[in-house]
């Protein structure tokens, strides 16, 4: 962020952060995120993914405001401007 601040992800939350980056207007369902995470998304455990999320989120509070809003029942959306740093 502007103030410097970074963050340390799992493999698992940088996978969830490409899927937001490469998502047109940043927002993924939550089948594309399961499907990126390597799962089946009928057999997977959706609670899985919302504790992934919450993890996440608080993750990126002090960074700012809370960019991932949840789209009622469809997916996720990423609400501000995303670029993923690699290395």
């Amino acid at each position: 962020g502007p103030s410097g601040k970074t963050q340390t992800l799992t493999l698992q939350e940088v996978t969830v952060m490409r899927v937001f980056a490469q998502a047109s207007e940043h927002f993924a369902t939550r089948r594309s995120l399961i499907e990126a995470l390597g799962h089946d998304y009928l057999a997977y455990d959706e609670q899985r993914l919302e504790a992934m999320i919450s993890r996440l989120r608080k993750k990126i509070a002090p960074l700012g405001d809370n960019p991932i809003k949840a789209a009622h029942g469809r997916g996720y959306v990423f609400t501000q401007t995303l670029k993923i740093n690699c290395g």
